[in-house]
């Protein structure tokens, strides 16, 4: 891929996650201590960041390097599938421990799910007594 082209794919994935992760430009300058018009220019494509840079960006994102230099599929990636789960869990929790509980399920394999779910059964039942 030509330069230019890795410079918008770049771009792109930057953009993305700054959107999925509620960030701005200035929140990322802010919080890694980076010059606003470098940030700027990465998220315009101008320029591509050094290595250490994006894996600076992909650590803060809690991603991958690669998913930030790659070029995405027009598949829903797993991270997608994650973001509307959340926003569909924010919507049906009445609070934040409901929140928090309910996103942590999300994190855990089948199995521990279903370890949790028997101890919430377990508390319901207890509470009918």
């Amino acid at each position: 891929m030509s330069d230019l082209g890795n410079k918008q794919v770049f771009s792109n994935n930057l953009k993305y996650y700054m959107k999925l992760n509620e960030k701005d430009r200035t929140n990322i300058c802010n919080d890694l201590k980076l010059n606003y018009s470098t940030v700027r220019d990465w998220s315009n494509g101008r320029t591509y960041p050094r290595i250490d840079k994006i894996e600076m960006l992909a650590n803060y994102f809690g991603i991958q390097k690669s998913d930030l230099i790659e070029k995405k599929d027009k598949l829903i990636t797993d991270i997608e599938k994650g973001a509307k789960l959340t926003e569909q869990i924010m919507l049906w929790a009445n609070n934040n421990i409901e929140k928090e509980l309910l996103v942590s399920c999300t994190m855990l394999e089948p199995q521990q799910q279903e370890v949790v779910l028997n101890m919430v059964k377990m508390y319901i039942d207890k509470d009918k007594e």
